[in-house]
Formats: C-alpha cells, sequence, structure tokens
C-alpha cells in the first residue's frame, strides 16, 4: 500500500513544472531571415515572452535588437521594430506571444550574401531589456538584460 502511494505521489508529482522565473523570459520560438535583392537582411521573429508567477512584480520590456551570425562570426545587427498594438508589459504569472520584424541595411552587412545564401544556417542573437518596478513606487525601476537565440535554417535569398 506504501508502495502504491509513493508511486502515484511520484507520478503527480514528476509531471508538473514549477515556474521559478523570478523575472522576464524571453525565448525564440521561430526566426526567418530573408536576403533581398538588394542585399537588405531582414529578420521575422516570433517570440515566447512571460514573467514568472513569483516575480515581485511585472515587467516593462523591449526587443531593440537582434544579431545574426554564421559560424558564430557577427554577420549584421537589425533593429526590431515595435509590433502595432505593442505595449511591452506582462505582470507575475503572464505570458505572450510577439512577433517581431526588423531590417539591416545592405551598407550594414555588405558580406551578408556570401554568408547567409547557400549555407545550412545561422544564429539569431535576441536582446531584451526589461524594467521591474520595486515594491516601493519612490524607487527606481530594477533593469535587467538578456539574450536568446535560435539557430535557424529558414533563409531566403531573393
Amino acid at each position: 500500500m506504501i508502495v502504491r502511494v509513493f508511486l502515484l505521489a511520484l507520478a503527480l508529482f514528476s509531471g508538473s513544472c514549477v515556474d521559478t522565473a523570478l523575472s522576464l523570459v524571453v525565448d525564440v520560438r521561430e526566426a526567418t531571415i530573408v536576403v533581398e535583392s538588394d542585399d537588405e537582411v531582414s529578420v521575422d521573429l516570433t517570440l515566447d515572452v512571460r514573467v514568472g508567477r513569483f516575480a515581485l512584480a511585472g515587467d516593462d520590456f523591449v526587443v531593440p535588437r537582434a544579431g545574426i551570425l554564421v559560424d558564430e562570426i557577427g554577420v549584421t545587427e537589425v533593429v526590431l521594430n515595435r509590433p502595432e498594438g505593442f505595449d511591452g508589459r506582462l505582470e507575475p504569472g503572464e505570458s505572450t506571444v510577439v512577433r517581431i520584424q526588423g531590417t539591416a541595411p545592405a551598407s550594414a552587412a555588405p558580406t551578408a550574401r556570401a554568408q547567409l545564401c547557400g549555407g545550412g544556417s545561422a544564429t539569431v542573437l535576441v536582446t531584451w531589456i526589461a524594467d521591474e518596478q520595486p515594491d516601493d513606487p519612490l524607487d527606481p525601476p530594477i533593469r535587467s538584460m538578456g539574450n536568446a537565440s535560435l539557430d535557424t535554417s529558414m533563409i531566403v535569398c531573393e
């Protein structure tokens, strides 16, 4: 009998996951890189963004840029545009999916076509910045920064 109770408890607890994140967590779900005919480089990203359930407060966040790398060598940096209707605020336990895009001019990535086209994959490295309001509203926000990355073979060369 004790063995059955132990196995039941083990089955119940092993299937659950405790969210221990104390601030913002960003994961890159999908990334598509396009090298335009005029050698501009654009990126289309889908991000999973969440704030842990046990965070002290919500986060205001921005995702200002993404780097594109091939074999750990930088190809270009893309400035990302805020999506329409994007407010960048999540409270503890909330999550959202953000689709974000950006473009780098050809002058910023003169060798992008040679590095990206015909290759197998590239790494997209997304940088994010979050401000968390502390318990005392008179204190300044607590700033945190981080990165999320994804290796993608979704590279389109026009």
